[in-house]
């Protein structure tokens, strides 16, 4: 959340400099040694649409992306309960009461462990986990990330 405050922040910071910049190309230099002609003004200078337009296109882009909310989806947090190399599911237990959930897996799902990429079959039951999921076609959690957590070791 503060990372996108931070991110809307800088950009209507980048969008007012933008504007006070185009505002002061668009203007003409006073010049006393030239008379000054009187000119129609026109409402937008070509400078001014010049920087405009770059900023729409920009923003119109990115209004136009349908943004799922989190970056990876839902996330399960839970113990390890099985593995099943031969079916490609986890089975993790909440961590509160409740049942478990079974994620199915595939080739393309992550396996992470402090940093490091894991194949599933290093995943150890009764370990912590992270799970990055998505709901498949017949409703069934499919994980795309899993995240073994392994706790600090203590600080002497």
């Amino acid at each position: 959340m503060t990372i996108a405050c931070i991110i809307i922040l800088w950009l209507l910071w980048s969008a007012a400099f933008c504007l006070r910049l185009c505002f002061a190309a668009a203007r003409p230099i006073p010049c006393s040694l030239v008379p000054v002609r009187k000119q129609k003004r026109m409402l937008l200078g070509a400078g001014t649409v010049l920087c405009l337009l770059p900023a729409a296109i920009l923003i119109a882009g990115c209004a136009s992306r349908n943004y799922p909310g989190s970056l990876h989806g839902p996330s399960f947090d839970g113990t390890v309960q099985s593995v099943d190399l031969s079916k490609h599911q986890l089975t993790v237990a909440p961590l509160k009461s409740g049942p478990l959930v079974i994620f199915a897996y595939d080739a393309t799902t992550k396996f992470w462990k402090n940093g490091v990429p894991i194949h599933p079959d290093e995943v150890e039951p009764g370990k912590p986990v992270r799970v990055h999921y998505h709901t498949g076609i017949p409703g069934n959690p499919v994980a795309h990330h899993i995240y073994v957590q392994v706790p600090y070791a203590p600080q002497h």
